[in-house]
């Protein structure tokens, strides 16, 4: 995702920092993947992992390049990655497996660096767009954030809860990151109006308040 973002930058002409830092994000999710294959290694677990969420294709005219490369940058990366945050924030302040800190740790670092390239690379790539534009990029948001939701084990109900309430291991499990799907997912309910909507607010992309 990186990759393709810096890719469509160049492209189409980005300013030089913006391109700088999109380098940075690549060379962080280089070490991102070695970090969780080191620890999945380490426990014992093979090493397979594949993206749930597909960016847009990119285009040939500009035009449709810059309209993918919005959507790749305000999903993936703003919404994306302010979602790791919260996920990572939740879980090392649970978890008290020393490598399985060390791992949380690691990531969480980046994810702010990435979040921000990915606002500010929207923000170069929307400058000229309409509020329609912005806002039609909104329930794109909402699908991002729904998926998350869902491969946390979510949606929070009365039958989720009652599943978790029949397990008696949930400390042990919570030590090497294993949260109850309720406190995952709380994690990211509450990061959307904490960071999320201010982070896309100045984006013109929430529909109303954003909720």
């Amino acid at each position: 995702m990186a990759a393709r973002a810096a890719s469509d930058l160049a492209i189409l002409g980005a300013p030089p920092e913006l391109l700088g830092v999109a380098g940075r994000v690549i060379e962080d999710e280089v070490r991102h993947v070695g970090v969780c294959e080191h620890v999945l290694r380490a426990m014992g677990r093979d090493v397979h992992a594949e993206c749930a969420w597909k960016p847009p294709a990119s285009a040939s005219s500009p035009g449709a390049r810059g309209d993918a490369l919005a959507r790749l940058l305000v999903v993936g990366f703003v919404v994306g990655e302010t979602l790791s945050e919260a996920s990572f924030a939740c879980v090392l302040a649970h978890a008290g497996e020393p490598l399985v800190r060390w791992a949380l740790t690691e990531l969480l670092r980046d994810e702010s660096r990435h979040w921000a390239f990915g606002a500010d690379a929207a923000a170069w790539i929307l400058r000229d767009a309409s509020s329609a534009d912005r806002r039609a990029i909104w329930p794109e948001c909402v699908a991002m954030i729904e998926g998350v939701e869902s491969r946390l084990g979510g949606p929070v109900g009365r039958e989720l809860l009652a599943r978790e309430a029949r397990r008696s291991d949930w400390e042990q499990r919570a030590h090497y990151g294993l949260l109850r799907a309720s406190v995952a997912c709380g994690a990211i309910v509450d990061a959307i109006p904490r960071w999320l909507v201010p982070r896309l607010a100045p984006l013109g992309v929430p529909e109303g308040d954003g909720t």
